[in-house]
């Protein structure tokens, strides 16, 4: 047998274990999931309409032991949105903790469309198994209220 033949055999069977080799390693790996981790893909985004606008907030962290945020959506065509969103929530959960709101980082006071996350500083207890969070006064709505439960 010619060596160029030889090689060329060599080459591509060489090729075709390589690939099979990495489908099979690729296949074999599991993500690992830390048990007091939840990914934001876990929780499912909640609405509420009143006033002529509508409120979509989906949690972002909701991790045992980390300070819990969220993305939070108003949308309107005609009320203008003038509020400073941190002062207007508060978090809540099923121990009877409250937990003031501390950051919005998002779309200014105004306009008719604004978005942005809203962080709270102090983490949820790792007793809780639902929490709550409570927009007041948007739009002539008294309260919102957005509500989680832990999944099992």
């Amino acid at each position: 047998m010619r060596p160029s033949v030889l090689f060329s055999i060599l080459l591509v069977g060489g090729t075709l274990l390589l690939s099979i080799l990495l489908i099979k390693q690729k296949q074999s790996v599991q993500p690992t999931q830390n048990p007091d981790t939840v990914s934001s893909l876990q929780w499912e985004t909640k609405e509420n309409t009143g006033g002529n606008v509508t409120v979509a907030v989906t949690p972002i962290n909701l991790s045992i032991g980390t300070s819990p945020s969220f993305n939070i959506t108003f949308e309107t065509h005609s009320v203008n949105l003038d509020y400073d969103v941190a002062t207007t929530a508060t978090l809540s959960d099923d121990t009877g903790q409250t937990y003031g709101a501390s950051t919005w980082s998002g779309s200014p006071p105004g306009g008719h469309h604004r978005n942005g996350t809203l962080s709270f500083s102090l983490p949820v207890s790792d007793t809780a198994r639902t929490v709550t969070l409570t927009l007041s006064d948007i739009a002539e709505v008294p309260v919102r209220t957005f509500s989680w439960e832990e999944k099992p």
